[in-house]
């Protein structure tokens, strides 16, 4: 929480108040259990704006603005749709260096999971640069989901 207040000095993010496709980190339902865990969906390719900080301030404002709420848990799973994902995101290090600072340092047992749906060999760059930073906590915590139909991406999703 003192990291949120100290890094967090915009409470919104302007930019998606100014064009809401700027960003694409949405919360979209909670997963229930013990743990109760926010589900966010992100795709990078649908994101209009690839500038790093305004992207890493954007999640990091979207995740504590979950953490307050008392019906979303204390933590977190991530389904990354890699529809569209190409050399464009894959050569962003600098983003993948920042997430896995942020998920390692200052939220490592809020995120319960990263689902990459359907991850094209590309996406193995960008990995490459995460692991560099992020604890094998983390990088335990990612898991690509692949199918050609949305059933079979579900069977797979229903035994994580």
């Amino acid at each position: 929480v003192q990291w949120g207040e100290k890094a967090l000095v915009h409470k919104y993010c302007t930019l998606c108040q100014q064009d809401p496709t700027s960003h694409s980190h949405i919360p979209i339902g909670v997963l229930e259990g013990d743990e109760p865990s926010t589900i966010i969906y992100g795709c990078p390719a649908r994101a209009t704006n690839s500038t790093v900080d305004p992207i890493v301030h954007h999640v990091a404002v979207q995740l504590e603005h979950c953490f307050a709420s008392s019906s979303t848990g204390s933590r977190w799973v991530w389904c990354v749709d890699c529809n569209g994902f190409g050399i464009k995101e894959a050569t962003q290090g600098k983003l993948a260096v920042k997430f896995g600072v942020l998920f390692s340092d200052h939220m490592p047992e809020r995120l319960h999971k990263i689902l990459l749906l359907n991850p094209p060999s590309v996406f193995r760059i960008l990995l490459q640069a995460a692991k560099a930073v992020s604890g094998k906590r983390t990088l335990d915590k990612i898991v690509p989901i692949t199918g050609s139909t949305v059933e079979d991406m579900l069977k797979r999703l229903k035994t994580e």
